[in-house]
């Protein structure tokens, strides 16, 4: 009989690619300025899914914190109440300023459980054997459910251990990368108006009401997206960034 210890092997490398187009524009008028920014990148590396000894190549994919498009919109409005009522403190200071944001998500981690690759290191992913079917979110289903992908497009039903049926063939991987994907995106707006008030020469006081996702839209999280295909919920989404969220505040300058 021959006995085989184990062995540690640690490598401190990573490929990486990133490409991007990036245009901004910026707008100054009387009272109100804004600055427009967008993004469409791609990022690419192969360290951020799990390591295979066996294929080092299947890590390289889409980075976990690839986004596609982001669109970024941030303004500010001097409210002119001074020309239209005369100039007192009470009429000078206000503003109205805000930022709203529109981008795709980062990539759902279909990375699955239970060993059925007999790995021992986790190396477990869905075979896909279609195109993935997004779906909308916001559209419950008589069960509450929120479905993001159709789990449809990868196989099921297959020969797994312990003469089970399983997404995988006992003993082998899955074909589908982790990262194959990007996830829902979001749409945001934080605003706030505020209101500076001159005391002396030397001491000012500031108040200012912020809302952020002030229109309150739902927005799902990537890493929400249930991609264990091991998992009843494969395909859904659980959980939504906060929702709507006020404060108040102010300050003495001096």
């Amino acid at each position: 009989m021959v006995a085989f210890a184990s062995a540690t092997y640690l490598q401190n490398s990573g490929n990486s690619n990133y490409n991007s187009l990036q245009v901004s524009a910026e707008r100054r008028a009387r009272d109100v300025t804004f600055l427009v920014s967008y993004t469409y990148a791609k990022s690419l590396d192969d360290v951020s899914a799990k390591w295979d000894p066996r294929d080092p190549g299947r890590a390289y994919g889409l980075s976990s914190f690839d986004m596609r498009h982001n669109f970024v919109v941030s303004y500010n409005w001097t409210i002119p109440f001074e020309r239209a009522f005369g100039s007192r403190r009470i009429t000078q200071g206000w503003h109205i300023t805000g930022i709203t944001r529109f981008n795709t998500g980062t990539p759902v981690s279909l990375r699955s459980g239970g060993d059925y690759a007999l790995t021992n290191l986790g190396l477990d992913y869905p075979t896909q054997v279609s195109s993935i079917q997004k779906l909308d979110a916001h559209k419950q289903n008589p069960l509450d459910v929120r479905n993001y992908f159709d789990p449809g497009a990868f196989a099921g039903g297959l020969a797994g251990c312990n003469n089970q049926l399983s997404y995988e063939v006992c003993g082998v991987s899955g074909s589908a990368r982790q990262f194959l994907f990007n996830g829902p995106g979001a749409i945001n707006t934080d605003a706030g108006i505020e209101k500076d008030t001159k005391i002396t020469e030397r001491v000012a006081i500031n108040f200012r009401l912020e809302m952020f996702n002030v229109f309150n839209h739902p927005n799902f999280l990537s890493n929400s997206v249930i991609g264990n295909a091991n998992s009843l919920q494969f395909g859904q989404v659980t959980n939504t960034a906060p929702a709507r969220v006020g404060q108040i505040s102010g300050k003495l300058i001096f």
